[in-house]
This record gives structure tokens, C-alpha cells and sequence, in this order.
């Protein structure tokens, strides 16, 4: 049994989201715990949300921490709800003044944590990397999801959005209230405050294993983005309707002029099936769109969990 954690309130609560993690981990709370409690003297609180991980050495390893650090808590998903729906768990579950969410791979440097902590006059700060290290793919991918980040939520130019952040109790309480099928958290974030800032921290090179984070993940999170969080997609489909419409109109005004004023009858069986098919097509993505939005909603009205919890270790109540 783990010894029982300090009955002081709870200053930080550090929400680390897992998926099929292990190797990482006990250096991730041993090097938390010395920055939070060794080096600055504070309270904390550790919230491991294991994202359905179908390694099965994770779950064990993840017990063994709980074990050995009283600050250590461990909330095991049914099974894999993405990382922002887990951090979104793990918030809800954190008792401290101040969230700090943090990745499970060591990327995301546990000694760069006092300079989060200097801003926590901002509701939130997002660490910003100085040197990002991801594949290239990754990279591109990165670079798309910034872009729409700042065309969809208004974001600061000077912010970068990033997992690596610390989070105000008022913001956190709004985070934990919301409920959306398919949460996108720095949106959430913006919707609840426009007191952000950033600080330029390191990013290391992943020590082991492969990032989940793939472009088409990433690319997932970007549907998410569009669908859940703006009506771009359907502003997009009406633009397109407009200008083929007016390219129609204008084209058949030219072919009734040839007709009666030149003479000429327009021929053309396979320009007019080239067109029927690229109409067909619009509309058919157009109906696509639509009907991913209609199931979201539906998804909504129906109030689908955003993630189910199997069982929790180190809480009060266990």
C-alpha cells in the first residue's frame, strides 16, 4: 500500500494522459516529484489516465507508481477515447489550484515546469517548443492544425497550442462542465478565456518508442476541429453552390448567344459529362459533410459519454 498523501490542499495537479506507455513512465514521476515537491516545496498531485493502452504492461506499471508515490493517481478508460477526451477525464478529476497537462513519451521536459508556473497570472500557459521534434509528416501536420488554429479561434499569433500547458482552477472548472462527443481542448480553452500566453521551453527527441500522433490522427483532430468547433465546411460547400452556379448561368448565357446571334450550335457530349460528374460529386460531398454533422449532433442529443471509466486507484473514495 502507498503511503497516505498529505492532507495540505493540493497545489498542482499534473494530468498525464497514457496510451501504451511504459518504459517512460517511472522517470516522468520521478522527475515530476522532484521539480514539484524537492526542488520548489509544493503539493501536488499526479493523474495518470491510461486511454484504453492495449499494451499489457502499461495498466501494471502504472499500479506499481501508485504504489510507490502516495501523490500517484490512476484512472483506467474502457478503452481508447483519444488524448483529449482522457486529459479532459483527468482534469475532471484533479483536485489542485492549478492543472498542468504534460505527454506520457518524455518529449515534454518535467524541469521546464517553473517556467509554466511563473506566468500563473495568465488562466492559461502553453508551453511553445524552440525546436519541435517530430517526423516531417508530423511536422506538416503541425503546421496545418496552427494555421486553422489561428483562422478558426482568433488565436494569438505569439501562441502555439500545444499538450504541454498549465491551466487555472476558474478554467478548469468551466473544462470539466462541457460536454461534447468530441472534445478539442484548446477551443474549449478559447471559449473560456482570452487570457493566454506562452513560453518558449526545449523539446527532446523521444528517448523510446514511436509517437501515436500520426498524420492521419492529426488529420483526425483537424476533422474534429472543422466539424465540432466552426460551420467552415458548410460555409465552404455554399460558396462553391454559388460559384457554380454563377459559372453555369454564365455559361449558358454564352451558349444561347452563340446559338441565335452567331449561328452556332455548341457541341460537346463529353465536356457536359465531365461537368455532370463533377456536379454529382460536390453534391455527394456535400451530402457527406451534412450528414457528419447531423450524426455529431445526434451524437450530442443522445449525450454519449465522452469517455467511460473502468476503475480508478488512489482516490479518496477508493
Amino acid at each position: 500500500m502507498a503511503a497516505h498523501a498529505s492532507s495540505l490542499p493540493v497545489m498542482y495537479s499534473v494530468v498525464v494522459a497514457v496510451y501504451n506507455s511504459v518504459v517512460t513512465l517511472p522517470e516522468l514521476a520521478l522527475r515530476i516529484d522532484k521539480v514539484l515537491k524537492l526542488d520548489l516545496g509544493q503539493t501536488y498531485e499526479l493523474i495518470f489516465v491510461n486511454d484504453g493502452s492495449i499494451n499489457p504492461e502499461t495498466m501494471p506499471a502504472l499500479e506499481k507508481l501508485q504504489v510507490e508515490y502516495p501523490e500517484v493517481k490512476v484512472v483506467q478508460l474502457a478503452r481508447n477515447f483519444g488524448q483529449h477526451a482522457a486529459t479532459l477525464c483527468g482534469i475532471r478529476y484533479a483536485q489542485g489550484q492549478f492543472i498542468i497537462t504534460i505527454d506520457d513519451d518524455l518529449q515534454h521536459l518535467p524541469e521546464e515546469l517553473p517556467q509554466l508556473l511563473a506566468l500563473q497570472q495568465y488562466d492559461v500557459v502553453f508551453a511553445n517548443f524552440e525546436e519541435p521534434q517530430q517526423p516531417f509528416l508530423q511536422r506538416i501536420g503541425s503546421k496545418l492544425k496552427a494555421w486553422l488554429d489561428c483562422r478558426l479561434f482568433q488565436k494569438p499569433t505569439a501562441v502555439q497550442f500545444s499538450s504541454f500547458r498549465l491551466i487555472s482552477r476558474p478554467v478548469a472548472d468551466y473544462l470539466a462542465t462541457c460536454q461534447v462527443p468530441y472534445p478539442y481542448l484548446p477551443a474549449l480553452i478559447l471559449q473560456a478565456t482570452n487570457s493566454v500566453a506562452a513560453v518558449k521551453v526545449a523539446h527532446a527527441p523521444r528517448p523510446a518508442g514511436k509517437s501515436g500522433y500520426t498524420l492521419g490522427k492529426q488529420l483526425g483532430i483537424i476533422g474534429n476541429m472543422l466539424i465540432n468547433h466552426s460551420t467552415v465546411p458548410l460555409k465552404s460547400i455554399s460558396l462553391c453552390g454559388i460559384l457554380i452556379a454563377g459559372f453555369s448561368f454564365m455559361a449558358m448565357l454564352f451558349i444561347l448567344l452563340r446559338k441565335f446571334f452567331v449561328q452556332v450550335n455548341t457541341t460537346g457530349w463529353t465536356s457536359l459529362i465531365v461537368t455532370l460528374l463533377f456536379i454529382g460529386g460536390l453534391l455527394l460531398l456535400a451530402v457527406g459533410i451534412i450528414g457528419e454533422y447531423l450524426s455529431r449532433t445526434l451524437a450530442g442529443v443522445e449525450k454519449r459519454p465522452m469517455y467511460v471509466v473502468r476503475k480508478t486507484a488512489g482516490f479518496n473514495h477508493d
